[in-house]
């Protein structure tokens, strides 16, 4: 009988991947010397997930002991996973630190950031580590997917709490590819500056020496310095220039997808969106859609993601009931201020849209408009869509994303297709609506 796998190597693998860099990480990790090893591959586009989330979705597939979390520019020196296993045999490691080194180093940018790695070489506290017991892995509930690009932060914090053995190993080295360009580099760190707000809402002991330079390594690495002047000079003005963008980039805070409506930001200028040109042409074009797949316009709709009542406001003029509900109370706020100035339209409900407040069969027709393709959290997904057809009488109104002409997540229809074999529904019909998306009419079994 074949030995399970001892290490579970979890890889993301996004939709701009660099199939060559990806080629030449998965060459790597097939010269192992250490063979009792399994590789997952996640791709982000096929399973709707983020970095963070990817990598918990690959832990709970994973049948491994420890999992390693690589990126795809990680070059395994070929006996790193045996000698992470003696650490964690002989030494009891329940997490260990792989020190990277910046490899190839063909611009100036790239050898100043090698200099700050082997300046830092012995400081654990700024590093996350990339191989940890899965167990361990379970019980502090992973990587937090509320902090995207921050996620080994909050990893790092989360095992200080649990006083973990974390061990650094340091010979072999594991090699990494830098971006070539100073922009390049400002541009990672600028991104990973846009999750900085979420992450200080979420967690106080703040990491900072992620933040600032750790000013003893470099006195006790003068050595070093004094022998790369010219790189130093340059590492300096790289950190300098590299705090400026992770700050800007806090400035500009990342809004996830599926939190895009729920911000202050899109509440105020979601209208006037509408507006432009083609902001009328695409509600025409979704209005007309919508309309001819509801037919008539007696019994009872339930909107799901109503917002500022682009949609309800127009179904009400079509003489349709309609009950509209969201979760932003930024989006309702600016959806109150229309019913000020026009008494006919209904009260919106603030309303979690995967845990409805409503009785089996309360409406004839569900529709959402929007919405599906902005849940990134697979479960999140199928609750809302089994939400939506248990509070349906008849008939399930939905659009979904198939191309990605700006949509937050294109949708697998192997998914869908499940969804409607699970809750017995069937589609009746389709419309083709503007940025790739389709809009789909559902009927349930048991309306004839």
């Amino acid at each position: 009988m074949k030995n399970p796998p001892y290490f579970s190597l979890i890889i993301p693998v996004s939709r701009n991947t660099n199939r060559i860099t990806l080629n030449k990480c998965l060459e790597a990790v097939n010269k192992q010397d250490y063979k009792r090893f399994e590789v997952i591959l996640i791709e982000e586009r096929n399973t709707f997930l983020s970095k963070s989330q990817s990598r918990n979705y690959g832990a709970k597939k994973a049948k491994g002991d420890f999992l390693v979390h690589i990126d795809i520019d990680y070059l395994l020196p070929s006996s790193i996973l045996r000698k992470c296993k003696k650490l964690i045999t002989k030494n009891g490691a329940d997490a260990i630190i792989l020190h990277e080194t910046i490899k190839p180093t063909n611009t100036i940018w790239q050898r100043a950031r090698k200099l700050e790695r082997d300046i830092t070489l012995n400081d654990i506290e700024l590093s996350a580590p990339q191989v940890i017991s899965k167990n361990l892995f379970e019980k502090i509930g992973g990587f937090d997917e509320r902090v995207d690009l921050l996620d080994d932060w909050s990893l790092s914090l989360k095992l200080k709490t649990q006083k973990a053995n974390i061990l650094r190993l340091i010979n072999p080295l594991t090699p990494v590819h830098e971006p070539t360009n100073f922009f390049e580099i400002l541009h990672r760190r600028y991104n990973k500056g846009r999750s900085y707000p979420a992450f200080i809402g979420y967690y106080q002991n703040i990491p900072q020496t992620q933040i600032l330079p750790r000013l003893a390594n470099y006195s006790k690495n003068s050595n070093k310095i004094i022998q790369n002047p010219l790189i130093f000079f340059c590492l300096v003005l790289l950190k300098t220039v590299d705090q400026l963008a992770f700050w800007l980039g806090s400035l500009n805070p990342k809004i996830e997808p599926d939190r895009i409506y729920q911000d202050s930001r899109t509440a105020k200028t979601y209208d006037a969106e509408q507006k432009t040109i083609y902001g009328r042409l695409k509600h025409k074009i979704e209005i007309n859609a919508l309309l001819t797949l509801l037919g008539k316009s007696d019994g009872k709709i339930l909107e799901l993601g109503a917002g500022s009542g682009r949609i309800t406001s127009v179904l009400v003029k079509k003489g349709y009931t309609v009950t509209p509900t969201d979760i932003s109370k930024e989006m309702l706020a600016v959806y109150q201020k229309k019913i000020a100035k026009n008494n006919n339209l209904p009260t919106p409900l603030l309303v979690k849209s995967e845990q409805l407040p409503f009785k089996n069969n309360s409406f004839d027709s569900v529709i959402a408009m929007r919405v599906f393709w902005h849940i990134t959290n697979a479960a999140k997904r199928e609750k809302f869509f089994n939400e939506a057809v248990r509070v349906a009488k008849k008939y399930i109104i939905m659009d979904f994303a198939y191309l990605g002409s700006g949509n937050d997540h294109l949708t697998n229809f192997k998914e869908i297709q499940s969804l409607t074999i699970t809750n017995n529904i069937k589609s009746v019909s389709k419309k083709y609506l503007p940025l790739g998306r389709l809009l789909f009419k559902f009927k349930k079994s048991n309306h004839q």
